[in-house]
């Protein structure tokens, strides 16, 4: 099975999750799970630190002009991608253990 990794749909769908996942905490909250309110808001608070990371792309929806962004962003950096793939390659070989 042959398989895309792209970047292309992550601002959408880090936006989207966003609502998900803020639901999922507020009912975990709501019913008292034993500690399921704790993972659900490290997993809201990591897709926020998502959304703030790609702030400058949202801005056009709040009627704010984009700033030029000149420095290099890290994801372009040689060493995430390398260390990207060294954890694909990880998980992709985890997955027949469990088989």
């Amino acid at each position: 099975m042959v398989t895309n990794l792209t970047q292309r749909y992550s601002k959408l769908g880090a936006a989207a999750f966003y609502s998900i996942i803020l639901n999922i905490f507020v009912i975990t909250l709501s019913y008292e799970f034993g500690g399921t309110p704790i993972i659900t808001g490290l997993m809201l608070l990591a897709n926020t630190l998502l959304l703030l990371w790609d702030w400058n792309s949202f801005r056009i929806f709040f009627n704010q002009p984009l700033i030029e962004d000149n420095k290099n962003r890290l994801e372009y950096d040689i060493i995430w991608q390398v260390t990207g793939l060294i954890l694909f390659v990880f998980t992709a070989s985890l997955q027949d253990l469990y088989r």
